[in-house]
């Protein structure tokens, strides 16, 4: 189609063939593991493991907060279930099932079916057990195992799960691999993931569809609206960088700017206080800054850097956040304590110091970050708001235009644009003092078309070459390995 969505693929006027694989492949899994009920599919095995103990939180109705698992369960699953666990407020309680079970009061127990190690354990039994104290099972199970053993549902399991890769899946180079998800047909309205039915169209014939929609986000926007307003700010920004397509950018940025979301008064606390409604998508975004970015981000992201440098800040970004950025500088950059000569990325610091008595000196550890990856936030939306308004030309004086530049702003302790038209380098400088170091710079430049001119005067200004094909992005590595010979790095990277 011309047009493509999240859920394009599920879309029933135009996917028939894609609804009928996914439902063969759930009637496969429902087959093969003997339950009533098997969803489309879901991330990988490590997560299902997680969304299965959630299930059997959600579905039982006992006071325990402990989830029992079985010792010989995969360790990735073992640890993104601890990792899930800590967020719930679940205790995590592992050891062998057939004999430690009784021992505690639990509200779900998972088992590995064969086990990690390869040996297979009496499931019936640990069942029985589990169900006497009104605990629910989940069953991580290997699916070409299922082809001879006893299947999980036949021996009273609630939840089965596992990893579809056995049945043909390539292994490539690692990475996740589709997990299988089923259950008893009582958990159809706790089940993970979408689930393709069978229905009649308007002329009484078989058609297939996503069933039970109303869990579905385009259904239950009120509880979606981060993931609809990252979706449209991404596909504003897609317009932008295509040159096309403004006013449908400029709808999309208006229908963020209408949800709900809006600026932090302060700029330091969009970077140091977590779950604010500045944050429309970020990565890594969880509620413990002390330890939450942790073997999550390298060194450009933790403001350290010193190993690589890749953080430090260039005499001519400083000169512009002094120059142009109000009262963000001193939380865009800092002096390093250790090289005074030295000045490094400030954003993403934990605590919200002031930065001593010259503003940009921290004690604080930079590696705690609060909010470790912000993809799109509000500020970034009025200022694309903006750019779609001026619609590729040199500069508007469109008041909406002029609004939404301002409330940026004055968060900065700025004022508003002072002779009622707002330029393309006003623009362009607005954004790089707002969105310093968040990673906007070069598609900023690329998208409205000084690329070529700022990095040639900058890099004549510092004696590096350049030239045109400088400003391709780089091609992944990893994809140029697969290419065997058919694809080289772009000239110049």
């Amino acid at each position: 189609p011309a047009w493509y969505t999240a859920y394009t693929p599920y879309q029933p006027e135009i996917a028939q063939g894609r609804l009928e694989a996914l439902l063969n492949y759930q009637q496969m899994i429902m087959d093969l593991t003997g339950m009533e009920l098997a969803n489309a599919s879901l991330l990988d095995e490590a997560t299902a493991a997680a969304e299965a103990m959630a299930l059997c939180k959600r579905a039982n109705k006992k006071k325990s907060v402990t989830f029992f698992v079985d010792d010989n369960t995969h360790p990735q699953n073992i640890s993104v279930i601890r990792t899930r666990a800590e967020y719930f407020g679940f205790e995590i309680v592992t050891g062998n099932p057939a004999t430690d079970l009784a021992q505690h009061d639990v509200f779900g127990v998972m088992v590995q079916y064969p086990g990690s190690d390869g040996s297979i354990c009496d499931l019936k039994s640990i069942i029985d057990v589990a169900h006497e104290q009104k605990a629910l099972v989940a069953v991580g199970a290997d699916i070409m195992s299922l082809v001879l053993l006893q299947s999980p549902g036949q021996l009273g399991a609630d939840v089965v799960f596992g990893s579809s890769q056995r049945f043909g899946v390539p292994l490539g180079f690692g990475g996740p691999h589709a997990a299988f998800f089923a259950s008893k047909d009582k958990y159809k309205r706790s089940i993970p993931g979408r689930i393709i039915g069978v229905s009649i169209d308007t002329k009484g014939k078989p058609a297939l569809r996503m069933a039970m929609q109303t869990r579905e986000q385009h259904i239950r926007r009120e509880k979606a609206n981060s993931n609809i307003c990252t979706a449209q700010a991404l596909l504003a920004k897609v317009y932008l960088t295509l040159g096309t397509n403004y006013v449908q950018a400029q709808q999309l940025c208006e229908a963020v700017m209408g949800s709900g979301f809006g600026l932090q008064p302060n700029f330091n606390d969009v970077f140091y206080t977590e779950n604010t409604n500045e944050i429309i998508f970020a990565i890594g975004f969880v509620s413990n800054p002390a330890t939450d970015s942790q073997s999550f981000s390298a060194e450009w992201l933790n403001s350290v850097g010193r190993s690589s440098g890749v953080n430090y800040v260039t005499t001519e970004a400083a000169a512009a956040l002094d120059a142009l950025g109000g009262t963000r500088a001193p939380f865009s950059y800092r002096l390093d304590p250790a090289q005074p000569t030295q000045r490094q990325v400030a954003k993403y610091f934990p605590n919200g110091e002031n930065g001593g008595p010259t503003g940009v000196v921290f004690t604080s550890n930079p590696r705690a970050a609060g909010n470790d990856w912000i993809v799109i936030r509000y500020a970034d939306v009025l200022l694309m708001h903006v750019e779609a308004i001026m619609a590729g030309n040199n500069s508007t004086s469109v008041q909406a235009a002029l609004d939404s530049f301002e409330l940026v702003r004055l968060r900065a302790g700025l004022l508003g644009d002072d002779d009622g038209t707002i330029t393309k380098q006003e623009l362009l400088d607005e954004r790089r003092v707002e969105l310093a170091f968040e990673n906007h710079r070069l598609f900023d430049l690329i998208r409205l078309g000084a690329a070529q001119d700022v990095l040639s005067a900058f890099s004549a200004a510092n004696g590096y070459s350049f030239n045109s094909t400088d400003i391709l992005l780089p091609i992944p590595q990893r994809e140029i390995n697969l290419s065997r010979g058919m694809m080289q790095q772009n000239p110049g990277y």
